[in-house]
């Protein structure tokens, strides 16, 4: 890809963005007792973080492809809170994954500096029944599909800080131990309990307090299939180039050496929706 065809979704509508903001952190209350924590993070509130800024980052992508009314499907991808994702979304004969990471920066980056970027797709020695997802990145988990594809975006957060600040009251630590007891985590198919019940009991503890420090802004770059992959090399926990920090092993390429994700949707050069080339072609 060339930094002609990286897309910056801003400016999105107050409410619209509000919106995102409060699902995310529906989706991390909801689903957290249930979500494997990869970093083995104890603190609840860094961890709703971090599921909220990951859900952000999903309900941008899927607000521009549906406002441009490209040809995606989501929801054969959605599954219960309590079961693991099957994908994020297909697309033709493709089940696709949304590998987002944070880019800290004070000021936006130059198109040519998010090509520059590293793709990554978490790749974490396995752990008994645990294997990551560039491990499982042939397990096809639709019957119908054909084969995984991964896209890659990259979303703006303050070089020192968190871009969504979560505080945590007491009451609402002593509600996830009550869940994690009444309700462990298990292979089950059944919900553990309906949400209409978890949000009437969630009302009597404490509501998290939540606040967000920026606008948000999510860059779409490239994508990997299956013939991309042999291109891809581990890298351990590592710093690159200040602006995105791993805590893990991940497969990694710089997005530049992949094809572009827009390249797939001529009519985004005629009219788009909700974001913008960041530069022209000419």
């Amino acid at each position: 890809m060339l930094a002609h065809d990286v897309i910056a979704i801003e400016n999105l509508p107050e409410r619209v963005e509000n919106s995102i903001i409060n699902q995310a952190v529906n989706y991390a209350l909801l689903s957290i007792s249930y979500t494997y924590n990869r970093m083995e993070i104890p603190l609840l509130a860094t961890r709703i973080q971090n599921i909220a800024k990951g859900k952000m980052a999903e309900f941008m992508f899927h607000h521009f492809m549906t406002q441009n009314k490209l040809d995606v499907n989501f929801s054969s991808c959605q599954t219960p809170f309590y079961l693991p994702d099957k994908r994020d979304f297909i697309m033709g004969e493709y089940e696709w994954d949304q590998k987002n990471n944070f880019i800290r920066c004070d000021i936006s980056p130059e198109p040519g500096q998010i090509i520059e970027l590293p793709a990554l797709i978490p790749n974490s020695p396995s752990n008994g029944n645990f294997k990551d997802q560039w491990e499982q990145r042939l397990l096809m988990k639709h019957p119908t599909s054909k084969g995984a594809r991964f896209v890659f975006t990259f979303m703006e957060r303050p070089v020192n800080g968190e871009l969504i600040k979560v505080t945590v009251h007491e009451g609402l630590g002593k509600f996830f131990e009550r869940i994690k007891k009444e309700f462990p985590r298990g292979k089950d198919t059944e919900a553990p309990f309906t949400e209409s019940w978890f949000w009437n009991e969630l009302s009597g503890a404490d509501f998290p307090d939540y606040k967000i420090s920026q606008p948000l802004r999510l860059y779409i770059t490239s994508w990997a299939g299956e013939e991309h992959f042999r291109l891809f090399f581990n890298t351990e926990k590592r710093n690159f180039d200040e602006m995105i920090f791993t805590k893990i092993r991940n497969k990694t390429l710089k997005a530049h050496h992949l094809p572009a994700f827009s390249l797939l949707f001529p009519s985004l050069k005629r009219a788009m929706k909700c974001g913008r080339f960041m530069v022209s072609e000419h």
